[in-house]
């Protein structure tokens, strides 16, 4: 294992971005936050789109899981997940008391999870042609102690042929690099544009084959809380070398900072330095005590 700060991917970028102190604990003191409801649930769709999309992985006529065999699936996978660790309940779920509480989050997370692998097979998958799956790419600088990683999605890549080069990199060109998201409401219509995960994807599949990517997606899958109403959103967005200079310089100053022990907590007034989305909220040195006896 590399030590802190020289291993670095996106969700580490992300948390430092947000909360010094959180990177600080999970990271380098390797104390990790339980996962609450929405969390499990979305990695149990994550796990079954990418079993219905592994069956269309080198085949013309590939069938899909049917809705059925999807909610199933996710069914177990969820159940799986939630028996695994501990749960933590946020603000909002943990109404009424006790196991109650914990049941009905634990349902209302269920039925979101099975509701939108059924969906994701019947609308969103049979689009897509994907020729990789959970591909893990790592970089190492030259120079450098520094190790960049990240695991993308999908790739994906249009029906028609395409013509190369001496290269062979506009097949690559044509690629589409995907990513999955899980909702209650819909995104915003920049949220592709303005994704930090998406720039860091571009990165290092441009190391890896030498080429930025044609396209980068976000593939959100949606339920609407109060009418369970079910709809898929695709934001399409690219990303070019002044990108990923931004992206670099911050990644540089995020080394920079850890190699200082220099650990900012957020801004008490940021919504992710709450106890619905920290779960460090309630023993976190950085916030009154007074807060932290509201959250537990």
């Amino acid at each position: 294992m590399s030590a802190p700060g020289l291993t670095w991917n996106n969700s580490n970028l992300s948390l430092l971005q947000r909360c010094g102190e959180a990177y600080r604990r999970r990271v380098i003191e390797e104390d990790p936050d339980a996962p609450t409801p929405s969390l499990i649930r979305g990695s149990t769709i994550h796990a079954i789109a990418k079993v219905a999309l592994r069956r269309k992985m080198g085949k013309t006529n590939a069938e899909l899981p049917t809705i059925e065999e999807a909610r199933d699936l996710a069914a177990t996978d969820f159940e799986r997940r939630w028996g695994e660790q501990e749960v933590r309940l946020v603000p909002g779920d943990d109404e009424g008391d006790g196991a109650t509480a914990m049941d009905q989050a634990k349902a209302d997370a269920k039925d979101f999870a099975v509701a939108l692998s059924g969906y994701h097979v019947a609308e969103l998958a049979p689009r897509l042609r994907p020729v990789a799956i959970e591909r893990k790419i790592i970089v190492k600088p030259q120079d450098s102690d520094l190790q960049i990683h990240g695991t993308l999605d999908v790739i994906t890549r249009p029906e028609e042929p395409v013509t190369l080069d001496a290269a062979g990199l506009n097949a690559v060109g044509r690629d589409t690099i995907r990513d999955l998201k899980t909702s209650a409401k819909s995104p915003s219509r920049d949220a592709a544009d303005k994704s930090q995960q998406l720039s860091f994807y571009a990165m290092i599949r441009a190391a890896e084959v030498g080429a930025l990517p044609e396209a980068l997606a976000l593939d959100y899958l949606v339920r609407t809380p109060k009418r369970g109403e079910l709809k898929a959103v695709e934001l399409a967005t690219t990303r070019d070398a002044e990108d990923i200079r931004a992206l670099v310089a911050r990644l540089n100053v995020a080394v920079e900072n850890v190699k200082r022990g220099s650990f900012s907590p957020a801004d008490p007034t940021s919504w992710w330095c709450s106890a619905k989305f920290c779960g460090y909220h309630a023993t976190c040195v950085y916030v009154r005590r007074g807060d932290r006896r509201l959250t537990t």
